[in-house]
């Protein structure tokens, strides 16, 4: 039992959220894909409840993925029991580039690297660190937003632009 909930902010950054008990163990199938186009992606992810096997992120921890999505034909594994309380952001590659454009001397070369690259490459970068109280707060704060309509999306909008702040000056360190 639980919900998923998929927040299209812009048509550049959406906001997914996962908070869910499973009662039996699932297994999603990806080898359905085989006609798919890969594509540049940009995915920060906070896991604040639970254990994500099939990313290998447990509580308390997020991390920040980016470069060509690839699907392989892999079976993902998650398993029953506890909550999971997950809160995604993808990011548009182009959107990100232009939040960045004044700070590109901070970030690792890698990172930058895959969002430029025009072709699917071979490894992505990925980085993992631990959930900081701010990153918390914000998130609680999205979660428990008390504004409707439009003041609801301007709310959500700076909050996760806040959230994508906190993470990229934790890997600029």
């Amino acid at each position: 039992y639980g919900y998923r909930q998929d927040v299209n902010l812009r048509p550049d950054l959406n906001v997914l959220i996962d908070d869910y008990t499973l009662q039996e163990d699932l297994i999603v199938d990806t080898s359905c894909c085989h006609d798919y186009e890969p594509s540049l992606e940009m995915e920060l992810s906070f896991m604040l409840t639970g254990h994500n096997q099939a990313e290998g992120i447990r509580a308390g921890y997020n991390f920040l993925l980016a470069g060509w999505e690839d699907i392989i034909d892999e079976d993902f594994h998650w398993q029953s029991g506890g909550r999971v309380l997950k809160f995604d952001i993808h990011v548009e590659p182009s959107f990100f580039d232009t939040l960045i454009s004044q700070l590109p001397e901070v970030l690792p070369q890698s990172l930058l690297q895959n969002l430029q690259s025009l072709q699917p490459g071979p490894k992505s970068f990925f980085h993992v660190h631990s959930t900081t109280a701010a990153m918390r707060l914000a998130i609680q704060q999205l979660l428990d937003c008390p504004y409707q309509g439009p003041t609801r999306w301007l709310y959500w909008e700076g909050k996760v632009l806040e959230l994508i702040a906190l993470r990229l000056e934790q890997i600029s360190q």
